[in-house]
């Protein structure tokens, strides 16, 4: 579906063309993520009694691609887009990448920051022209991240989930925590914490379908009844029982 949809959408509408390079972003980190999963089942990565793996890596590209769909839904799977605010969003991601001076440089890298700088004066020049307020806090998220994904009516397991992973696998204290409880675990327990991950991909990868989907609806996609959704839908409600539940 978003192979065959990916340029449809960039013919039929270009405000959508960011849409479609973050999707492209979210599933590769979706792919790379089922990859390192899935070699946690060779047991030909266990050394005697050490597994040479480690979940949190796993845990922290499934944090990222957390991010990059509500990126995605917040400005792409609503009813209208603001084209403002998606604009705010682009300047301060260039602001915030131009901040880290190069002690190093090249041609190539010369040439990109000054491309990178008329991007931004471009959009500033643009935010300018329609009035667009600033927010005070100097952040193109009016909530956080948690908060967003209970706006965007995620499912509860996934921003939950993601608070707790926000707090016990940041990167700042990966090593700690890796050293006060990883080395303990037996090799197979640590592949079975995979599936609560599974769920949290397949979770992050349905809601996204189910957004993707909608968007082609609104752009007339003529080939969407093509599509068979019914296991999107049927885990989709899955999720939602399982809130319920929990």
């Amino acid at each position: 579906m978003f192979e065959s949809g990916f340029k449809f959408i960039n013919e039929k509408d270009d405000n959508y063309y960011f849409m479609n390079v973050a999707s492209i972003k979210l599933l590769k980190h979706l792919n790379t993520t089922e990859m390192l999963m899935a070699n946690t089942l060779e047991f030909n990565h266990l050394e005697k009694s050490y597994l040479y793996y480690d979940n949190s890596s796993v845990i922290a590209l499934l944090r990222v691609s957390y991010e990059n769909l509500v990126v995605i839904a917040y400005h792409f799977f609503g009813d209208e887009i603001d084209h403002d605010v998606v604009d705010w969003y682009k300047l301060l991601g260039y602001r915030n990448r131009g901040r880290n001076k190069l002690r190093v440089s090249s041609v190539e890298l010369d040439n990109k920051i000054l491309q990178e700088q008329e991007i931004m004066d471009e959009l500033t020049s643009r935010l300018e022209l329609n009035n667009f307020k600033e927010p005070k806090k100097y952040d193109w998220k009016p909530k956080s991240w948690y908060e967003l994904g209970n706006h965007l009516n995620m499912p509860k397991f996934l921003y939950d989930k993601y608070s707790f992973w926000s707090s016990h696998s940041h990167s700042g204290f990966d090593a700690l925590m890796q050293e006060n409880i990883s080395h303990t675990y037996e090799p197979l327990q640590e592949i079975k914490r995979n599936e609560i991950n599974y769920l949290f991909m397949s979770s992050i990868l349905v809601f996204f379908i189910e957004g993707y989907a909608e968007v082609l609806s609104k752009l007339g996609y003529p080939y969407i009844s093509d599509f068979d959704l019914s296991d999107v839908r049927k885990f989709s409600d899955f999720v939602k029982a399982y809130d319920k539940d929990n």
